[in-house]
């Protein structure tokens, strides 16, 4: 037996309000809105043994302590009743403080100013545009927090970790997962086992990033003091460092190489099987001390493939909340890969512009249509729907023009390349006929032009 719950509630609160969550099997999306008052929009599927009588007050239990302002939302349905689809969107006061405890759910927080205490077993946690402190503590799910002004203490295992746009202290620790860290400012401690750590745009001005079996990449912006130490074990360390920084740095290898890329003397020495390395330029305001066991260390002026990199952040992202809106079912298993794998060419900084991403483009293309009457019977609210789709539309279209743009623009640069190299080719082939050079030098020049030119 199938039975739809549907229903709408508001409850009589204030701002500076507490919300407590707890549920199984359920993910809430709460939003901040300008009025004093909470609004409770439910919608469920549950099958099983349901009794006539049963209704959603049986199971969705909403109390309010006026005394102290705190508002208890808790799920709790028998053992024999399944849901199979539910919905519940929270609408709050801006200055809401969050308290959730979850398992198998996900749960998103957007508008509000407080001081969050988010607890999920799989299930993801992301927040937007909060002002206020948040401690986010996951198994088996991601957190993703963009636009937060105030302290952050995160902890996951299994799961990734992404910030853009986040200014605080910031205490971080991760395992078998990824972190990813953009346009951040204040100070980070960051630890993660088993996982690549990628800080682009990095604006601390104190930061302490400690990895073990993963690469480790930070870019110094807009930093004029402060101290900084990078810590590997397995996995090389690739910091990028402007011209203009004043810089004191220390670094200390064992089983990798050195690899300096920016302006400036350094002193090089090995001491036993260490290799060390250290460099004062200018101010020597910004103190950098580098470890590494079991990988390289690269010091560079300018991120990597600086020509080649354009922003696919918000098109991945706008891509993953569409789809967190409407289930995928039957026939769609080919759009949803798609969707994954370009999530996954969308992490790395070299893009790849293979034919398995045109065939990934091709499925999602295929799909399209499909795609769209999903939101449309997904989405009850026809205006939300509209934008959903047209999000959707602009998301594709921007990021098909984007690789073909730049597919065209590597097809070119790969011909000048050709042409280059074959004009090299018989200017060597020349002076070894007139005698300039010998056959031996030529060979080696002549593999050296191919070796470049692959």
């Amino acid at each position: 037996m199938l039975k739809t719950f549907n229903e709408q509630r508001d409850i009589e609160t204030k701002g500076g309000l507490t919300l407590l969550l707890n549920s199984e099997n359920v993910g809430f999306s709460v939003q901040g809105h300008d009025k004093d008052n909470t609004h409770l929009e439910t919608e469920f599927e549950i099958s099983g043994n349901i009794p006539e009588d049963f209704v959603l007050e049986d199971f969705l239990k909403s109390e309010y302590d006026k005394k102290k302002n705190e508002l208890s939302v808790k799920i709790e349905l028998p053992d024999d009743l399944h849901i199979k689809k539910s919905r519940i969107e929270i609408q709050v006061p801006h200055t809401t403080r969050v308290a959730s405890q979850q398992s198998n759910g996900s749960i998103r927080l957007e508008d509000l100013e407080g001081m969050h205490e988010l607890e999920s077993r799989n299930g993801s946690i992301r927040i937007e545009h909060n002002k206020g402190s948040c401690q986010c503590d996951t198994r088996n799910g991601s957190i993703k927090i963009e636009n937060n002004d105030g302290n952050l203490q995160l902890n996951t295992k299994n799961g990734s970790i992404t910030l853009r746009t986040c200014n605080g202290i910031m205490d971080i620790k991760g395992e078998n997962g990824s972190c990813k860290l953009i346009n951040c400012t204040g100070s980070l401690e960051l630890n993660i086992d088993n996982g690549p750590i990628r800080i682009i745009e990095g604006g601390f001005d104190s930061a302490d990033v400690k990895n073990k079996n993963g690469s480790m990449y930070y870019e110094f912006y807009g930093v004029d003091k402060g101290m900084f130490s990078f810590n590997n074990k397995n996995g090389k360390i690739l910091l990028i460092i402007p011209d203009e920084m004043g810089i004191d740095i220390k670094a200390k290898n064992m089983l990798g190489n050195f690899r300096i890329g920016i302006k400036g003397e350094y002193d090089r020495k090995k001491d036993e099987d260490t290799q060390i390395l250290e460099m004062v330029r200018g101010s020597g305001n910004v103190k950098i001390e580098v470890k590494n066991q079991n990988g390289s260390i690269q010091l560079m002026k300018e991120p990597l493939q600086k020509d080649m990199k354009f922003d696919l952040y918000g098109l991945g992202e706008n891509l993953e909340h569409i789809f967190e809106e409407i289930p995928f079912e039957e026939g769609m298993e080919k759009a949803k890969e798609a969707f994954r794998n370009m999530k996954h060419h969308f992490k790395n900084i070299k893009f790849d512009f293979s034919k398995n991403f045109e065939k990934m483009m091709n499925n999602l293309d295929a799909n399209k249509e499909k795609i769209k009457a999903k939101i449309d019977s997904e989405i009850k609210d026809k205006q939300r729907a509209e934008e959903i789709k047209q999000m959707f539309k602009e998301t594709y279209d921007s990021l098909k023009e984007s690789f073909q743009k730049k597919k065209q623009e590597r097809e070119e640069k790969k011909q000048d390349s050709q042409e280059n190299v074959s004009e090299s080719r018989l200017k060597v082939l020349e002076l070894l006929e007139k005698g300039k050079i010998s056959s031996d030098e030529a060979e080696r020049l002549l593999k050296a032009l191919g070796e470049d030119n692959e």
